[in-house]
């Protein structure tokens, strides 16, 4: 969701500090919030009600990218046993 999006949907400006931890919540919160929902939190509770998500969501946003490397280690390492085995094969 863009910035521009936000401000729509809640009806007000919100500084870019604050919008940072909402589009990562928005992102990367387990409970998978809709735009709608993010948006009324934010107008019910402001940036405070984000907080306790936000430390959810770096969380699993810190998982996701030590996964995602994992996954790119892991890629590479069957590339070279794959290319490995070729080159025994011939």
């Amino acid at each position: 969701m863009m910035k521009m999006e936000f401000e729509r949907l809640v009806g007000f400006e919100v500084s870019d500090e604050h919008y940072e931890i909402v589009e990562l919540v928005y992102e990367y919160h387990p409970r998978e919030f809709s735009k709608e929902d993010v948006a009324t939190l934010y107008r019910i509770g402001g940036i405070e009600a984000f907080e306790g998500l936000a430390k959810v969501a770096r969380k699993m946003k810190a998982l996701l990218d030590e996964r995602d490397d994992l996954e790119r280690k892991l890629k590479k390492i069957y590339k070279e046993i794959d290319d490995l085995c070729h080159s025994y094969s011939k």
